[in-house]
């Protein structure tokens, strides 16, 4: 095998993780132009990677990929990130699944094409306004009479990994640091191993992140976690817990000056009980009387510590041995 560009070597454990993983298929991403073809599973499978959670795309993130796609493309992912479907899941919405009135997602079995969702229980999602108006007028020139989407070639679209992450090259938001095996030219073709500057195999962009994303929304929106669960069709909260993500940090910036200040206030706190520590106790001074600062609290409880030791060491060296066991 050739190469394009410098690239350090793959883990043999991973790309035979991968051909088990993917039962040993190597599908490619289509077309026969000398640009090549993308290996997107088999061994050198560059999706979702169950070993690793997903994580929520950042805002900045989901507007430049948007930006850089066409009217068709944005009506296609827009659905990933609004229903948090998975891939064949949306590549069978079909028609008559769509509630408009409620705006509703009915996801059911298709056995007329072999499609039956996972654990074989059909669900409801509940769409944006914003999706639901896109579906609305999309269906006014509908490609298809009951597929929502589907390929140049009139049949059911199949390849959404592959074509987002030529988006992601178009958008430039790769990392730049992926590598994977690339099949270039026609006759003959031949092997080389590129990386996603230049080629659409960033493995940081799947269709997993789009539904981790819309999951992280849901909660960031107080959506009950119960509904969350059952949109996701997940039986364990313990990994609906997993799709939900960090909040995006750039919208923490308030909390956390409020925390701060609320931090070197308390600080501050410490200033006059230290100073009334150090003063001597006047004799016969009420210690029981109520404390309502946290530092004069702390030094209250040093100053009582300090007598304790003071007087187990009068009992002597035993009963100071006791103390230092409690």
């Amino acid at each position: 095998m050739q190469r394009e560009e410098t690239a350090a070597p793959q883990n043999r454990s991973d790309r035979v993780f991968w051909a088990v993983k993917c039962r040993g298929k190597l599908r490619t991403s289509g077309g026969s132009s000398s640009a090549g073809r993308a290996p997107v599973c088999g061994t050198g499978c560059r999706g979702f990677n169950p070993r690793l959670p997903p994580h929520p795309y950042e805002p900045a993130e989901l507007q430049k990929l948007f930006a850089s796609m066409d009217e068709e493309e944005t009506v296609r992912y827009k659905f990933f990130l609004g229903t948090a479907c998975r891939e064949q899941e949306v590549m069978y919405a079909a028609w008559p699944d769509i509630d408009f009135a409620r705006g509703i997602y009915h996801i059911r079995a298709k056995p007329d094409v072999g499609f039956t969702p996972k654990k074989h229980e059909s669900r409801d999602v509940k769409m944006p306004t914003e999706l639901v108006e896109m579906l609305r007028k999309r269906k006014k020139h509908a490609p298809h009479q009951r597929w929502i989407f589907i390929n140049g070639g009139g049949k059911l679209e199949g390849h959404f990994l592959e074509k987002l992450k030529r988006i992601a090259l178009r958008a430039k938001v790769n990392c730049g640091n992926c590598t994977a095996p690339w099949t270039a030219g026609r006759y003959p073709t031949r092997k080389i191993e590129v990386t996603c500057k230049r080629h659409p195999v960033c493995e940081h962009h799947y269709l997993h992140r789009l539904r981790k994303t819309c999951a992280s929304n849901w909660e960031a929106k107080q959506v009950p976690v119960r509904t969350i669960q059952f949109m996701l069709e997940y039986k364990s909260l313990e990994t609906t817990m997993r799709y939900l993500g960090i909040t995006n940090l750039d919208s923490l910036t308030d909390k956390i000056d409020a925390a701060a200040s609320v931090a070197v206030a308390n600080v501050g706190d410490f200033e006059p009980a230290l100073q009334k520590y150090n003063n001597p106790v006047a004799p016969g001074a009420n210690l029981s009387a109520p404390i309502t600062t946290v530092g004069v609290t702390v030094a209250l409880a040093s100053w009582k510590c300090d007598a304790a030791r003071s007087a187990a060491s009068r009992r002597g060296t035993k009963a100071l041995g006791v103390w230092h066991d409690h």
